[in-house]
């Protein structure tokens, strides 16, 4: 791997563990405000599942100039997750 690819990969892996940290940072929100536990379950639940993938990839050096579009998808879907888990009219 070159030197430009190997700096992006350092950057990915930075950006996973911004993703794991927002996905904790959501679930100890939920908890401290005594969210109830299907909504926990599911924050946790696919929360976890988009992690583990994104970090399967990083891992792997798959996609690596391309991850950081990934990344930043996922965390709209974490993000878009816990805006639809707040309120229940809105379909998850």
């Amino acid at each position: 791997m070159d030197q430009q690819l190997e700096l992006i990969h350092q950057r990915n892996r930075l950006l996973i563990k911004l993703l794991w940290f927002s996905l904790v940072i959501g679930l100890v929100s939920y908890i401290i405000s005594q969210s109830g536990m299907q909504i926990i379950l599911s924050l946790l639940i696919v929360g976890s599942l988009i992690c583990l993938c994104v970090h399967a990839l990083i891992w792997r050096k798959v996609m690596v100039a391309q991850i950081k579009y990934v990344v930043v998808a996922a965390l709209g879907i974490l993000t878009a997750l816990m805006m639809a888990l707040e309120q229940p009219c809105l379909p998850i």
